[in-house]
């Protein structure tokens, strides 16, 4: 959920994001150039 990763680097959360969903490089570096509230709500839904 969203609250675990809340306080983490982003980094973090796209290494997470990418390992659980597994999303392709291209994909994870287009959500870190778009970070917003949808971002968070998107990583959100897909935990």
């Amino acid at each position: 959920m969203l609250s675990d990763y809340i306080f983490c680097d982003l980094q973090d959360i796209i290494k997470q994001w990418s390992k659980k969903c597994h999303l392709k490089t291209h994909e994870v570096s287009l959500k870190k150039q778009n970070i917003d509230n949808q971002y968070f709500e998107f990583i959100y839904y897909h935990f």
